[in-house]
């Protein structure tokens, strides 16, 4: 697995802080804490120097013999959300990989034109894939992981989107999908948990909280309202992906409207597609085992390809 690089103490662009002060935004020490605490289970917390500034990554030996995964998380979240609920790849797997992308997590937050920090954060994105690799992306992270794949086909293995965003959609259709990740209050919040999450959930109330927290955040509204159209996927980027691949699409995600699911389903027609009752959008959240059997069952029938690449 390649070791990133260290931070460069050298001036480079100006940056923005990932986080907003604490008094202002109270989860930030929680987020905080939460790749710290990692490290006592096994996790390594390295940073990837950028021309806009760093990426932070944590990494995990595993004790399978799957490739290592590489997860790219979703919208407001960061790698850390999903190294607590990722424990059984981590025990099919080699190693996972789990990096921030700007403005997520311990990443930087960079200011500047949306075209070249995409294309710096899929440079950074690929130097942290290993030689040999799957790729794991949960809706945006489904995106990157799209496009992050022209730059590392002869090193994926593999890839599983769950629930990717990045369907095509006319500037009306945008603006209210985009709309619905507006959270200024907590009604919206909760009603957004709800369209979320694949079935009731006692914390649902206090994770509502906290996905309002982030999703407020000037550095996640600053990236919501400069999406535009001609940003999004288009049906050339799925003919570019020739590794194996599954299409996890939870029938009780509400966030990604019905459309776009056929969208993809309909232009990527050799993946292996997975529609279980009950999982939301982020169906690790609502049963991590559930969600993970189908998925390693999938990788592992697909060995042989693995192994003979």
């Amino acid at each position: 697995m390649p070791e990133p690089d260290t931070a460069s103490d050298q001036p480079g662009p100006r940056v923005v802080p990932a986080r907003d002060p604490w008094l202002t935004d109270p989860l930030a020490a929680l987020d905080l804490a939460s790749p710290l605490a990692l490290r006592l289970f096994g996790y390594d917390r390295r940073f990837h120097p950028t021309p806009h500034g760093d990426v932070h990554v944590l990494s995990a030996r595993g004790s399978g013999d799957l490739p290592p995964l590489v997860v790219i998380h979703g919208l407001g979240s960061s790698g850390a959300d999903y190294a607590w609920a990722f424990g059984p790849f981590r025990r099919a797997c080699s190693a996972l990989i789990l990096p921030d992308l700007y403005g997520h997590g311990a990443s930087v937050a960079p200011v500047g034109e949306l075209a070249s920090l995409r294309e710096a954060q899929l440079d950074a994105l690929a130097a942290l894939v290993p030689d040999e690799a799957i790729l794991l992306g949960n809706s945006l992270g489904g995106v990157v992981a799209t496009q992050l794949y022209p730059r590392v086909r002869d090193r994926v293995r593999a890839m599983v989107l769950v629930s990717p965003g990045g369907a095509p959609m006319d500037d009306v259709e945008l603006a209210g999908f985009l709309a619905g990740f507006e959270l200024s209050g907590p009604g919206r919040a909760q009603a957004f948990v709800a369209r979320f999450l694949g079935r009731p959930a006692a914390w649902a109330g206090p994770y509502a909280w906290g996905v309002r927290q982030r999703m407020t955040r000037p550095t996640i509204r600053r990236f919501v309202e400069g999406i535009r159209s001609e940003d999004l996927l288009t049906s050339a980027d799925l003919a570019r992906i020739e590794c194996p691949v599954m299409l996890y699409w939870g029938q009780a995600d509400r966030v990604i409207p019905a459309s776009a699911r056929d969208w993809w389903f309909a232009n990527l027609p050799q993946a292996t597609t997975h529609t279980p009752a009950r999982m939301g959008h982020a169906p690790f959240l609502d049963d991590p085992r559930e969600f993970s059997l189908p998925i390693l069952a999938y990788l592992r029938s697909c060995a042989f390809y693995l192994a003979s690449r």
